[in-house]
């Protein structure tokens, strides 16, 4: 039987005429069936680089990422000051720094307003909360193991004391030290008197807050005007026997 070759479609097919040629018909290559595409298939079309990219896996960030931000959940006091010498200011409690400072907001940091953090030593001034990016780089370190983590902040006060004393002399910053915290309304109540005996002329304004609840808004117990050396006789210390009696307190 006398075959021989015919070209078909180059590199895709070829044929054989002659005898029996009927027979054999015209075979196609399998690795180029296995390998080139059916026209007008998904995998015929020219591909973007991006969607190439696209179908690669993602690595994930839950594992070995960079830390986020910390968690800010410092107990946190807010104290609006008193627009006037006749009114009180008000203090709130928060569970950050954030909160507190969004009760602030419209307000002249440390004219109108001022956020505090609880202190660590107990009763005395309350001070500004650390900035934001101090206590990122603490967060990075506890993170990175170079110190331990910080012990659980202390809750705020149940006292609040805020004091407006004129003091020129004093050391110049840029925050004042009239907000303080107390444990017990007994030691409240003995700073309170002190700063009325020793204060004298140069006492503005003399306020006691109390969390007497579980609300997040403190109760005024006390206001002095130190202009006039008036008490308000709305709140729980209306005169100065009432103060003592209370410094006096088991």
């Amino acid at each position: 039987m006398a075959l021989r070759f015919t070209a078909g479609e180059p590199g895709v097919s070829c044929t054989l005429e002659g005898e029996g040629s009927n027979r054999v018909g015209k075979y196609v290559p399998a690795a180029a069936a296995r390998v080139a595409p059916k026209k007008g298939a998904w995998g015929a079309q020219p591909r973007e680089k991006a969607d190439v990219e696209e179908e690669r896996p993602r690595k994930s960030h839950k594992k070995g990422g960079a830390p986020g931000p910390p968690v800010d959940r410092r107990p946190s006091l807010a104290v609006l000051f008193a627009t006037t010498p006749q009114t009180v200011g008000v203090v709130h409690k928060c569970g950050s720094v954030k909160a507190a400072r969004d009760k602030c907001i419209g307000l002249a940091d440390e004219k109108e307003c001022a956020v505090r953090v609880s202190s660590e030593v107990g009763d005395g001034v309350l001070f500004p909360p650390v900035s934001d990016a101090a206590q990122d780089m603490l967060h990075r370190a506890v993170q990175c193991k170079a110190v331990p983590p910080p012990g659980r902040d202390p809750p705020v006060p149940q006292h609040v004391v805020v004091v407006a004393i004129d003091a020129p002399t004093a050391k110049k910053r840029p925050w004042a030290p009239r907000v303080l915290g107390f444990a017990t309304a007994k030691s409240a109540a003995t700073y309170a008197l002190h700063a009325y005996r020793t204060a004298g002329a140069r006492l503005s304004s003399l306020e006691w807050h109390a969390f007497d609840g579980a609300g997040s808004e403190a109760v005024p117990r006390m206001h002095l005007q130190g202009a006039t050396g008036a008490f308000n006789a709305s709140y729980a210390i209306a005169d100065i026997a009432a103060l003592d009696a209370a410094s006096k307190a088991p």
